[in-house]
């Protein structure tokens, strides 16, 4: 179930939702979005780093887990991944061929 503040995402709401909020928009010029998977267990902050702007990959990837050691995924409870503008349009492109790809099975079954 989405909590408030949330935006469901179809039949996934119940494993993943985006935060939209804007007051929790970060003072320092990053766009930062939040999406939680896993029952709210892992955290992904995806945002433009302008203090990186020197470095090709200045978008970063952000996973922060909170659950137990043993259902952890990472080995840290914070992890980053800095990325270029090309791999994260690479990145979304690929995500909505998926999503586009399940929306029509879910339409021929």
């Amino acid at each position: 179930m989405a909590k408030a503040g949330k935006v469901p995402l179809d039949r996934a709401a119940k494993f993943l939702y985006i935060d939209e909020r804007q007051d929790d928009q970060p003072s320092d010029g990053r766009c930062s979005v939040s999406i939680y998977l896993l029952d709210d267990s892992l955290k992904v902050d995806i945002y433009f780093d302008p203090d990186d702007t020197s470095f090709e990959d200045d978008i970063c990837v952000c996973f922060t887990e909170s659950c137990d050691e043993e259902e952890k995924i990472f080995k840290v409870d914070e992890s980053h991944i800095y990325i270029t503008p090309q791999q994260a349009r690479q990145l979304a492109e690929a995500l909505l061929k998926a999503a586009d790809r399940s929306d029509y099975s879910d339409t021929n079954h």
